[in-house]
């Protein structure tokens, strides 16, 4: 038996109790070991490396050695370790830094090899980092909120006179293209970059260009956290990138893209002529200047597809492309299910791809495939499946032929043509036995026969007097009656059509579907014409002038993401507004596009009609 002399003490067992139980879960977190650096930097600059670790060491770390710099500091290291608790759970937070500060002193690009450090007997090293130094000048001083910046020490901070004009190359915007030359449909990176050599104490409005002749994507980035040094023509800048662009040019040629605007606000530091003893005391003073910042527009040359040599297949696929075809199940029964995937992948115009051209057998019965889209983060390639739903009908051995998919390589610039393997499929009896899938009988011309012999009526013949007198007879009062009845007919039916035509929301409503016919009826005049341009304008038309009219809300106020919403709030599918939603971009797509992307007008003709009447009917269906 024993006692605890100081009562102290016991302060120290829930201590080492919550370091027990939250040491499990710190190790599960995983040990990373990365380093911090500078990409450019410029002679005579001093700046900082920082070797991190999110776990504790067991022993010092071991750095390379640095002969291509001079160590003026370090190492200074710094931990930070915090607990937390959610739903009961104990969570550690732990992390270590080890910062030299260094000076570069002659040009070229020089490696600072990996760190090493252990972690419960386990060895870490980090990965070697490359660091630019360029030939020191009046334009190359320190970067205001570089990213691995800090600001030399003894060294007087860059300052403007109150009347000094600032530079042009201080701060400015630049829109880059990874290329100038493309061809329709081939995908261009697109990045809106700032460059500054300032404090940038906010960013204003911006102007983006129109990309006018180009489809346009959005790319995800992370949030600018700092700006990362840079060498430009030999002068370190502070970049961020502000917008990342996918596009697609529609039509070949020459298109320029519009410059980019951008309202940015500078600090700068101003030194007065005369200075006094609170000036030396306080520091220069700071002023905000209010800078609108224009990019140069940027020409792009769209070269034609050659039609030589064009496969018969093809339909504007362009990139570099591979497919997989696979059925879920290679045997089964009839009236059951099965699953065909065509899954391309690669790099290119991924989201325009259209549906391979399958001969099916006729024994099968085959739905129109449902399509998915997954692009990677670049937004530049990734990939697009097709899934066909098929139902046998008959019994035995069948054979869905090799899927062909031409497309048309960017940087060969030849086609080529992706083949699969066919696929065989074994049909057994299932329940419901076999259903005959026979084609309609065609039709035969209709004879009229006879036109010149009238038949002779037979049977009682009603016969009138020659005396017989109209007014005041039972037939006479009849029609009276009947013309009364009539007109107080049309007075409520005029009545509820005044009141139906004041109601413009419900007049449109009905008339929707009117109106789209009229639209459509002319696109298929046009088809007739293959005027493409005009067919799919018509088309575009006939299915935003219906959602603007079924849904009640202005044509200019109708977008592609309000529409979708106003659809699946008024319970449309949501598979039935996407085949909606894509018919559109389709129709806006081809009106630019060129006369090789192998659009069929017959098909959008029909499916704009089908999908309008399904729509149709499933609002309908709500109401009901």
């Amino acid at each position: 038996m024993f006692t605890i002399q100081n009562k102290a003490h016991l302060l120290w067992i829930p201590l080492i109790l919550m370091a027990w139980l939250i040491q499990p879960s710190v190790m599960a977190q995983g040990v990373r070991f990365s380093v911090d650096a500078p990409r450019v930097v410029s002679v005579g600059e001093q700046f900082q490396i920082t070797w991190t670790l999110n776990a504790k060491p067991s022993s010092d770390i071991t750095t390379p050695a640095i002969s291509d710099f001079s160590v003026l500091f370090g190492p200074s290291t710094s931990q930070q370790q915090s607990y937390s608790s959610i739903n009961g759970k104990m969570t550690q937070s732990f992390e270590m830094s080890y910062t030299y500060v260094l000076q570069a002193h002659k040009t070229g690009t020089f490696t600072v090899g990996s760190a090493k450090i252990m972690v419960d007997k386990q060895q870490y090293q980090s990965e070697p980092v490359s660091i630019q130094v360029i030939a020191s000048s009046a334009s190359s001083s320190p970067v205001p909120g570089a990213q691995g910046q800090t600001p030399s020490q003894g060294s007087a901070p860059q300052s403007y006179s109150s009347n000094q004009v600032q530079p042009d190359n201080d701060v400015f915007v630049r829109v880059l293209t990874n290329k100038t030359t493309a061809y329709p449909g081939e995908p261009i990176t697109v990045d809106i970059k700032l460059y500054s050599r300032e404090n940038i104490a906010s960013l204003g409005n911006a102007e983006f260009p129109t990309f006018d002749g180009f489809f346009k994507e959005d790319v995800d980035i992370p949030p600018i956290n700092g700006l990362v040094q840079e060498n430009v023509n030999g002068v370190v800048y502070g970049t961020a990138v502000l917008k990342k662009f996918v596009l697609f040019p529609q039509k070949s040629g020459t298109i320029t893209i519009d410059p980019f605007s951008l309202e940015c606000i500078i600090q700068r530091q101003v030194r007065s002529s005369s200075r006094g003893f609170f000036d030396d005391f306080f520091g220069p003073s700071v002023e905000s200047v209010s800078l609108m910042l224009t990019s140069k527009p940027v020409k792009i040359t769209v070269k034609n597809i050659p039609s030589e040599a064009k496969p018969g297949l093809y339909d504007g696929a362009v990139g570099q492309f591979k497919m997989q075809t696979s059925v879920d199940k290679s045997n089964l029964q009839t009236n059951a299910a099965a699953t065909l995937k065509i899954t391309i992948s690669g790099s290119g115009n991924i989201r325009f791809l259209n549906v391979p051209k399958i001969e099916f057998p006729a024994e099968m019965e085959v739905y129109d495939p449902k399509s998915e889209v997954n692009l990677n983060a670049s937004g530049t390639g990734g990939t697009k499946s097709f899934d066909y739903v098929i139902i046998p009908r008959q019994t035995g051995s069948f054979m869905i032929p090799s899927v062909e998919f031409p497309y048309f390589d960017n940087i060969t610039g030849t086609y080529k043509t992706l083949r699969s393997e066919p696929i065989s499929l074994n049909v057994e009896a299932g329940e419901g036995g076999q259903v005959s899938i026979a084609g309609s009988a065609p039709r035969e011309s209709v004879q009229v026969v006879g036109r010149d012999i009238r038949y002779l009526k037979t049977g009682d013949l009603s016969l009138k007097s020659i005396d017989y007198v109209f007014f005041g007879s039972g037939l006479f009062w009849f029609f009276n009656l009947l013309a009364c009845a009539a007109f107080a007919a049309t007075l409520v039916i005029r009545r509820n059509h005044i009141k139906k035509y004041s109601n413009i929301a419900l007049l449109k409503n009905k008339r929707a579907n009117q109106y789209a016919s009229k639209r459509l009826k002319l696109a298929r005049s046009y088809m007739i014409k293959e005027e493409k341009e005009a067919f799919f304008e018509e088309v575009s038309k006939a299915m935003w002038g219906y959602l603007s009219d079924k849904l009640n809300i202005n044509v200019a106020d109708l977008s592609r993401d309000s529409a979708q919403n106003a659809l699946e709030e008024e319970g449309v599918e949501p598979e039935l507004v996407q085949s909606f939603l894509d018919l559109m971009d389709t129709c806006e797509y081809a009106r630019y596009a060129p006369s090789s992307s192998g659009i069929t007008l017959s098909a959008v003709y029909e499916n704009a009609i089908s999908l309008i009447g399904k729509v149709q009917n499933a609002l309908k269906n709500k109401i009901s």
